[in-house]
């Protein structure tokens, strides 16, 4: 291993370059060889580096898409990027904050959803108490951009032991899913 002082053109460099790798130590330069792996990857370790990869090429597919890399961009912090906003997309499943069951006796559902970019959508599905499917469809985003209404095209008389359950899922296809019995 190799020190570097008062040398201007590694002065605060970090990473690989060629064979060597450079590294900041208490204000110095470290140079040493690339370091050797001698343990097997664990299986979760494994897990990891496969959703890495899925997020990293669902990012890259996003910065193709003109529209879509100027709205991630938008959403971006200063000093981010777009790719790295659908990275974190990519990591962040919506979020079910909320739901009304309020007025299902007049046929509506709504509920509160968020994410950190957006939730392309929200499914409702009403099952009876005996398990059978009473009916299912897409809920309506609102004007304000949190909340979603579904509307129920069928009459439900017994609405008691009913399972109402909302599904959410944002432009990567994370989803997630809160279920309430009445």
């Amino acid at each position: 291993m190799a020190k570097m002082r008062d040398n201007n053109a590694t002065y605060g460099i970090r990473g690989k370059v060629n064979q060597f790798v450079y590294r900041q130590r208490y204000g110095e330069t470290v140079v040493s060889k690339p370091p050797i792996r001698v343990a097997p990857f664990t299986e979760e370790q494994m897990q990891v580096h496969s959703t890495f990869k899925r997020a990293s090429l669902y990012a890259k597919s996003i910065t193709t898409d003109p529209a879509m890399k100027a709205a991630y961009q938008q959403k971006a912090r200063r000093g981010s990027t777009a790719y790295n906003m659908a990275l974190a997309d990519y990591f962040k499943a919506p979020e079910i904050v909320e739901i009304d069951l309020s007025a299902i006796s007049s046929g509506t559902i709504s509920s509160i959803v968020t994410d950190n970019f957006k939730v392309k959508q929200v499914t409702v599905s009403i099952e009876a108490a005996d398990g059978s499917l009473v009916e299912s469809g897409d809920a309506v985003q609102q004007p304000d951009g949190l909340h979603w209404v579904y509307t129920t095209t069928s009459a439900n008389a017994n609405v008691s032991g009913n399972k109402v359950s909302i599904t959410a899922t944002d432009l990567p296809g994370n989803s997630i899913v809160n279920e309430i019995t009445i």
